[in-house]
């Protein structure tokens, strides 16, 4: 199975997928694991790849960055990150062919989501040779990204319903709840994080998976036995790159 609209199907669920941001496996237990692992980002230059509606940019301004550029492949994603943050700079842009080396240094960069987007081991190796680029001694890389196999091998996995890919590089699909009885569908293509770290290490940066949390309000308002699945089959796999 082809994904045909890879670059442009959040044009589409923009608002949907705005919604399904503020339900509780994103609000307590996403948003808490990005949390807990950014450093302090006052007076850092960051630059958030696949910036989407500017969820995760939300969290880099309460962590204290300083400026946030957001660079995203939907025109009407980009729409409502510039809503919330008219001083931020946005750009629209497809990563797998966008120059990233023009924009300069930053001392952060961060992926919450992006190399599920594109079907080739070529294409990810060329999108970290772009964020090295960018990165001088002391920068640091964050990245998040989905495994798919924890939800797919659930029949039910927080309200999420998705495809099984059988190996890398395979195509799947998550349907995702809007919070208002709304289903909508996205896209994806399968990379384990043992692939993604040996990208990132034979292009000569160091790789290291962080731990995944809930928020204590999260566990506080749904109960620890609510988490157990995510806590022994996380969605979310969070890692950090630095230059060796």
């Amino acid at each position: 199975m082809a994904i045909s609209n890879s670059v442009h199907q959040f044009d589409d669920y923009a608002g949907s997928y705005e919604k399904w941001t503020r339900l509780p496996l994103r609000s307590y237990a996403w948003r808490e694991t990005v949390l807990r692992n950014l450093p302090d980002l006052r007076n850092k230059k960051v630059l958030d790849l696949a910036c989407g509606t500017g969820t995760s940019a939300e969290l880099l301004f309460e962590k204290g960055a300083r400026a946030i550029t957001g660079i995203d492949s939907s025109a009407e994603q980009l729409k409502i990150f510039n809503s919330k943050f008219p001083d931020a700079v946005a750009i629209c842009a497809d990563l797998s062919s966008f120059d990233l080396a023009h924009l300069g240094n930053f001392d952060v960069i961060t992926a919450i989501y992006l190399f599920e987007y594109f079907p080739r081991i070529s294409d990810i190796d060329r999108i970290v040779i772009n964020i090295k680029a960018v990165m001088r001694k002391n920068s640091i890389f964050y990245g998040l990204t989905i495994d798919q196999l924890a939800v797919a091998s659930e029949t039910e996995y927080y309200g999420i319903q998705g495809s099984l890919p059988k190996k890398e590089g395979d195509s799947f699909v998550d349907n995702l709840p809007d919070g208002e009885s709304g289903i909508f569908c996205v896209g994806m293509y399968y990379w384990s994080i043992t692939t993604l770290r040996q990208v990132f290490e034979d292009n000569g940066l160091a790789f290291e998976e962080l731990p995944v949390f809930v928020s204590e309000e999260g566990l506080e308002k749904y109960g620890k036995e609510y988490w157990d699945l995510f806590l022994q089959k996380p969605i979310y796999k969070i890692f950090r790159a630095r230059l060796k």
